[in-house]
Order: structure tokens, then C-alpha cells, then sequence
């Protein structure tokens, strides 16, 4: 996961989850995007893919969560310490 400061951007990279597809979600200044390459998804396609989807989204969701909280990572207990 590659980030700057909240107020910069955080981006997950292009992450490949199957079908020949990569997603890349991107936060920056304010506005949130999700890019496919080399194309959309055909619904059919999304209906396999979503579970790859949403781990991504999820990792994604995290570490924007962790940045603007100023949390740290997670410990063995699944509790977040400051």
C-alpha cells in the first residue's frame, strides 16, 4: 500500500484479482477513484471477482482509517494502540 499524508493521497498499487483484470483504488484530496485495467469488469466477471475485490477494498479502507486517526497497526489481539 503506497500513502502520503491524508491531505496528499493513498493508493493501493494496481492489484490483480484474477480474470485478467487489476484494480487500483486511489483517495486524493477529498475525491475517491477506482480504476480497472485494462478494462471494466463484465458483470459476470464482478460477480466472481467480488470477494478479491472487497479484500482489497477492505486493506484499502484500513489504512485510511489508520492514517487519519494517527492509529497504529493492529496488535496479536486484533486491538489498535496509539
Amino acid at each position: 500500500m503506497r500513502s502520503t499524508a491524508l491531505t496528499g493521497s493513498i493508493s493501493t498499487g494496481w492489484r490483480r484479482i484474477g480474470a485478467g483484470l487489476s484494480v487500483r483504488l486511489l483517495l486524493s484530496h477529498g475525491s475517491l477513484k477506482c480504476e480497472w485495467r485494462p478494462r471494466l469488469p463484465t458483470p459476470a466477471e464482478l460477480k466472481r471477482l467480488v470477494t478479491r475485490y472487497g479484500a482489497v477494498r477492505d486493506g484499502f479502507t484500513r489504512e485510511v482509517v489508520l492514517q487519519a486517526t494517527g492509529l497504529k497497526r493492529p496488535i496479536a489481539s486484533g486491538k489498535y494502540k496509539r
